[in-house]
């Protein structure tokens, strides 16, 4: 078996939670573009190897009663983010945390927010900034097979859809 054919066929997973019930943020998407940069620094990954990475990474995040799961979904796009992502990590989150404090105020909801009421303005503002980039899931722990596509729909409000039916 050649190098690049033992590297395919698996998922890279970086899994961690949120105690205070939170959606995904920027620095949660960009988990990957941290452990890039830094590889790709050393020069210890080849392009295919930076390509299968891209491929098969997945973050998942356990917050409150769902599991989030975020893949990349424009690798090129998101490969020519990781090499920056150090330099703006801070500016992200900030304009994520502002755009979350704009989106409580714009919609009535006072402090504090409720989990659910949380995750989805994060899922909200997180898809505003960088929905060419990845793909959000969300499942129910105890919801066997009910995993549910994150997206926005044409008038720009959240809608969960099952990713096996077109």
């Amino acid at each position: 078996m050649d190098q690049e054919s033992a590297q395919e066929d698996y998922t890279l997973v970086f899994i961690h939670n949120h105690p205070s019930g939170n959606a995904p943020s920027p620095s949660d998407l960009f988990n990957a573009a941290i452990n890039i940069k830094n590889v790709v620094d050393n020069g210890l990954m080849t392009e295919s190897q930076l390509t299968n990475y891209l491929t098969n990474f997945a973050s998942i995040i356990v917050s409150g009663d769902y599991v989030y799961t975020v893949t990349i979904k424009n690798a090129l796009l998101f490969s020519i983010m990781a090499g920056e992502f150090n330099k703006v990590q801070a500016r992200a989150n900030k304009q994520y945390i502002d755009a979350l404090t704009s989106y409580f105020i714009n919609n009535g909801i006072g402090e504090p927010a409720s989990t659910s009421e949380k995750q989805l303005g994060g899922e909200s503002i997180l898809i505003k900034m960088y929905n060419k980039m990845f793909n959000l899931s969300k499942q129910k722990i105890t919801d066997i097979n009910n995993n549910k596509i994150v997206k926005k729909d044409d008038q720009g409000n959240i809608i969960k859809t099952d990713p096996c039916t077109p």
